[in-house]
């Protein structure tokens, strides 16, 4: 059995003068950890992402595969989608970009391009529209449903959950990595650990582990509202005081 009361994984990398490691534990809680810098970090639930480097038509965000335990490796497809919220807080898929097939083997990485005044996002095969600078992140695997197998219609895993129907499973552990030193985990800040079985599977989330640089979650609407309170509230205050 896969899954041990211990460390399920770790994986070393050679930077420059530098060696870290990488380790999802298997404590109920799926922490992420690092040895370099002794970080750890715990799944904060964050479905969607905004670009951090938005000064402009020549931004980016690169995508470090660190590394892929799945018996779909070869099979498996990464990638950002761009979406829609109805009023009655429904998100809806309106495009999708991938960013690594199943061909690219860990550790590996890869650059998404953001021409955020002419509303694109392009890698060097194929680009989509882009103009709300919000965006998740998605696996495909080779398969529907519970049968998971290649050849059938590709099923797709998003970090929003709502959009997984066929399983209702979040597939997606989400860490806010952004504190890391210059050198741990390539600068990512974020790192993203998936599931990439029908229903959960193994529940490891090893089998795609994946950091970005340049992207934070965006707000959510109650954190949104509860800002928008606080600057009515502080501008009435000071009006009283005029």
């Amino acid at each position: 059995m896969k899954k041990i009361m211990l460390i399920l994984l770790t994986v070393a990398f050679l930077t420059t003068g530098n060696v870290f490691a990488l380790s999802i534990s298997d404590d109920g809680n799926y922490t992420l950890d690092t040895t370099a810098g002794s970080y750890s970090y715990s799944d904060d639930g964050t479905e969607a992402f905004t670009l951090t480097d938005n000064d402009g038509n020549n931004d980016d965000a690169t995508a470090i595969l660190y590394f892929e335990v799945a018996g779909y490796a070869t099979l498996n497809k990464f990638g950002l989608y761009t979406y829609t919220t109805a009023a009655d807080g429904t998100v809806s898929v309106l495009d999708t970009l991938m960013i690594f097939d199943g061909a690219d083997a860990a550790p590996t990485s890869a650059t998404v391009k953001f021409d955020l005044a002419g509303s694109l996002a392009y890698t060097l095969t194929n680009s989509i529209a882009f103009d709300t600078n919000q965006f998740g992140f998605y696996l495909q695997g080779p398969g529907t449903g519970a049968n998971y197998t290649a050849g059938l219609t590709p099923y797709y895993f998003y970090s929003h959950t709502s959009l997984n129907v066929l399983d209702n499973y979040d597939h997606f552990k989400t860490y806010d990595t952004s504190e890391n030193l210059a050198g741990e985990l390539f600068g990512a800040d974020y790192v993203l650990a998936i599931e990439d079985l029908f229903g959960g599977g193994d529940q490891d989330f090893t089998d795609f582990v994946v950091g970005v640089t340049d992207i934070a979650p965006v707000p959510e609407p109650a954190t949104l509202l509860l800002l928008g309170s606080g600057l009515v509230g502080l501008a009435f205050l000071k009006r009283r005081k005029s």
